[in-house]
């Protein structure tokens, strides 16, 4: 490793440049990486939106973070609820790579196959919250609390 003091006066001081630059071009690769061995053990796979998303390892890691404790850790709505959730944000916004992602997600926690034929035949309590992801989706500003009760 070349040691670069603010005092140097010959051509090494722009290999110092080089240097230090791709050691933090390592680390933020070996970051990423690690954050995909965990995405990998914790779901099987690594989604294209998390490849997507590797140039920004901070934002990585806080999606990754906040995804798994929202779909998969304790909480007071079902598993397949809230992949049901997932699946009406992705299809609001005619997205089908997630909407399949968590078309397979929710059968996998043991989701009832009949709700992805649509809405109609999904719960009551799920179908009451396409009105607010409408307006989630296209309108944020105009959310309100009775959207909410």
């Amino acid at each position: 490793m070349i040691i670069c003091t603010s005092k140097m006066e010959y051509p090494l001081r722009s290999q110092c440049k080089r240097v230090q630059k791709q050691v933090i071009v390592n680390g933020e690769k070996e970051r990423v990486s690690l954050l995909f061995m965990k995405a990998l053990v914790s779901r099987g796979s690594v989604d294209a939106v998390s490849q997507q998303m590797a140039s920004h390892p901070q934002y990585l890691e806080s999606f990754l973070r906040t995804q798994h404790y929202i779909l998969h850790m304790d909480g007071p709505l079902p598993l397949p609820y809230r992949h049901y959730i997932a699946i009406m944000a992705a299809a609001r916004y005619h997205c089908r790579y997630l909407v399949c992602l968590h078309s397979a997600q929710f059968l996998r926690v043991g989701g009832d196959p009949l709700w992805l034929q649509g809405l109609e035949a999904a719960p009551p309590r799920l179908r009451l919250l396409d009105h607010i992801n409408k307006v989630l989706a296209h309108q944020p500003w105009l959310a309100a609390c009775s959207h909410i009760q």
